[in-house]
């Protein structure tokens, strides 16, 4: 007797895992550039106070996240008309950019002995460089069950 196939299995039919990345990934870029604009002002990259890391806080970042998840949502639920590489793009280049923010913020705060900047910057740069590079791997990986490959 066949067993039905789960929702996990039938998505990854339907969208392929890098469909599924893609989505997944791209509603949570939407969430979080929607918090990073539309929620309440945090200095992630500088102290609060006059500081010349205060252009890098502004909430206009958050609209690169939105626009990123947007655009990877988009192609991921769109996966059988298009290639995918423009979504995974459109993901790395918001973790990129929050990585060298971060890099940055932790770099000021070395040079400027702690006036500017922020000491423990270092450690999300880390983690938003971990995932830009496991989006970069998986954007690299064939996906066995790739809609845009069967007949």
């Amino acid at each position: 007797m066949p067993t039905q196939p789960t929702v996990l299995q039938q998505l990854a039919l339907r969208f392929g895992r890098r469909g599924l990345k893609l989505i997944v990934l791209g509603a949570g870029f939407l969430a979080y550039g929607g918090d990073v604009t539309f929620g309440p002002h945090v200095e992630r990259f500088s102290r609060p106070g006059p500081s010349p890391l205060d252009w890098a806080d502004s909430r206009g970042w958050g609209v690169v996240f939105l626009l990123g998840g947007l655009t990877a949502l988009i192609v991921g639920l769109q996966r059988r008309a298009a290639p995918d590489w423009i979504g995974f793009a459109a993901l790395i280049g918001p973790a990129l950019i929050w990585c060298l923010l971060y890099t940055m913020s932790f770099i000021v705060w070395l040079g400027t002995a702690g006036d500017y900047g922020e000491p423990g910057r270092w450690v999300p740069a880390l983690i938003w460089f971990a995932l830009a590079t496991s989006i970069r791997v998986d954007a690299g990986w064939d996906d066995p069950t790739d809609p845009m490959v069967r007949a």
